[in-house]
């Protein structure tokens, strides 16, 4: 899939995954992350899985052996009912995440992240 990992102007990471999430792309997405925020010592992120159809077990082991880099804040935009019971569950055990929160709307979101 064309999943899309980039920096706002205001230096949130921004990544968008869409369709069925392999492991071979976890790990891809992963490495993108973290080539994009080695020079920031304050890292947000933003996830919109909107358009993410499923994330299936080897794709979830893989985020145990690759997991994100340390943020402050990660908000996760568009995400169904089973996206957010696996999302709740990866963000748990996550130990560099210092906040989180879904939203429906990614103003919201951005707005969430921006806050000082």
């Amino acid at each position: 899939m064309d999943h899309q990992v980039s920096l706002d102007s205001k230096k949130n990471l921004i990544v968008k995954l869409s369709g069925e999430l392999t492991s071979e792309e976890v790990f891809s997405v992963t490495q993108k992350m973290i080539e994009l925020l080695k020079p920031l010592e304050k890292v947000h992120v933003l996830m919109d899985v909107t358009e993410l159809k499923n994330v299936p077990p080897k794709a979830r082991e893989e985020m145990a052996k690759s997991p994100l880099p340390p943020s402050d804040r990660i908000a996760v935009v568009g995400a169904t009912p089973m996206i957010r019971v696996l999302g709740t569950l990866v963000l748990k055990v996550i130990p560099n995440v210092k906040k989180s929160r879904f939203f429906s709307d990614e103003t919201q979101a951005l707005a969430w992240l921006n806050e000082e």
